[in-house]
């Protein structure tokens, strides 16, 4: 679902999320070549906090096309104990 960072070229980018309340969270998604790995880093703190996010749940991301250049990024948050 996330876009592809280039080699060489950009190794982040700042992506809008919206939540299931319609909200748009906009976190930073980077490629850190020390650990060779893909994070969420800035604004990523303050939706797990918002959310009230806990070790166990679980968050999915999706992205829907809406139009020929145009990806629409979505997120969802469910507790492991059920709620949202």
């Amino acid at each position: 679902c996330f876009p592809q960072l280039l080699n060489g070229g950009s190794d982040s980018l700042l992506l809008g999320f919206e939540d299931e309340g319609e909200r748009v969270w906009r976190i930073k998604y980077s490629f850190w070549n020390s650990s060779q790995s893909y994070v969420l880093t800035r604004g990523w703190r303050g939706f797990v906090k918002e959310k009230g996010l806990q070790a166990g749940d679980v968050i999915t991301f999706s992205r829907t096309i809406a139009g020929p250049d145009q990806k629409l990024y979505h997120i969802t948050s469910k507790h492991a104990g059920g709620g949202n």
